[in-house]
């Protein structure tokens, strides 16, 4: 009776039913099965027991029917959630996850939720689900054998790590990624943790975010010309290191809590920098200062006036008088100043931050 109907009324029939419903006529018949096996399908949820699969969305089937299911209905899976019993993911499943042609979200929860449950355990809203985002938690054991032996994901948009606390961390190839967070645990991390990120690998990465990394624990290889964005939270980076293989493509920098080390005075080339906004740290000011940042339109700083290195100040009050930018103070201590290429402050401070430097650098260059 239902084969009957046209296939755009057939679908919304099957979009209605519950994934019970859908089961029962997917075991019907192999036409109904292919009929019924986008709607059931495009969401997939696996429940993990023992590192073998026990449960695919809400069915309880042997782990070899769960396999050969995955296989067969590769291409029809959208959105996957794996809720694993142990923080270990098997080899044979992560390469079942890299040829999903049609993979855009892949989440593995350590907390049990499903996909109405509550996000706000691990920082993003129920809108995540339908943004593309990759989540991968809980990766301490799995990293070391997972992502580096698995085929590209083709798919894939958004890809974020978080609470990564332990191992080597190998960001996987993915030609579609746009956007990567990676966010390490500041409280549970153990040594070694370091990440491996070949740029060459990622060549559509426009945004590239980075959160509580410790010093030591990123190595970057090859070149973007595609990365506009960076940020950088509670972070060490080695400036020399990255920025080099950034640099040509960079649109915008911001950094909260972030410091730099390096020979950041030495001055790099940003074509295409446009916006910087530094929160906290103040290292970054002598790359601002002694790179080439002839495109830069707008430079945002806030600081702690009590606890920040004054040498902000310091070039602050090199501005003649009235020209000075305005401060705005949030609290007693807090500020942030505005420098823009419009009013030509920006270009102002460029210049006599230089001059401040040179003049105060053997008596201030440690805080910078």
């Amino acid at each position: 009776m239902l084969m009957i109907l046209p296939q755009e009324l057939l679908r919304l029939v099957f979009e209605q039913l519950s994934k019970a419903d859908l089961w029962t006529i997917y075991n019907v018949s192999s036409e109904l099965r292919n009929c019924v096996a986008r709607p059931l399908f495009s969401e997939t949820e696996l429940r993990l027991e023992s590192f073998l699969p026990y449960e695919i969305n809400g069915r309880m089937l042997p782990a070899r029917r769960i396999f050969q299911i995955l296989k067969d209905r590769s291409f029809n899976i959208r959105e996957l959630l794996i809720i694993p019993s142990n923080e270990i993911i098997r080899p044979d499943i992560w390469e079942l996850i890299g040829k999903m042609p049609s993979l855009t979200l892949c989440c593995i929860s350590g907390d049990g939720w499903d996909w109405n449950g509550d996000y706000h355990s691990v920082g993003n809203p129920p809108v995540s689900v339908m943004s593309q985002l990759v989540e991968l938690r809980e990766l301490e054991s799995m990293v070391s054998t997972g992502w580096q032996s698995c085929s590209p994901f083709e798919s894939l948009r958004y890809l974020e790590i978080r609470q990564l606390s332990d191992g080597l961390l190998k960001i996987p190839a993915a030609r579609a990624v746009q956007e990567l967070t990676v966010s390490f645990d500041p409280e549970e991390r153990r040594e070694p943790c370091d990440i491996l990120l070949n740029l060459s690998q990622l060549p559509r990465l426009t945004t590239l975010r980075i959160c509580h990394l410790l010093e030591g624990g990123l190595t970057v290889t090859g070149k973007s010309r595609s990365v506009k964005h960076l940020e950088l939270v509670d972070s060490s980076i080695d400036g020399d290191e990255v920025f080099p293989r950034l640099s040509s493509s960079l649109e915008s920098i911001r950094t909260e809590g972030a410091s730099m080390r390096g020979d950041l005075e030495r001055g790099m080339r940003f074509p295409c920098l446009r916006f910087v906004e530094v929160e906290g740290n103040l290292s970054l000011l002598p790359l601002i200062l002694f790179s080439s940042t002839a495109s830069l339109k707008l430079f945002i700083v806030h600081y702690d006036h009590e606890w920040d290195w004054n040498g902000l100040e310091k070039i602050l009050n090199e501005f003649p008088p009235g020209g000075m930018p305005p401060l705005n103070c949030i609290v007693d201590v807090s500020r942030t100043v505005t420098l823009s290429d419009h009013d030509g402050s920006l270009a102002l401070f460029l210049k006599l931050g230089r001059n401040v430097y040179a003049r105060y650098v053997d008596q201030y260059c440690s805080g910078w």
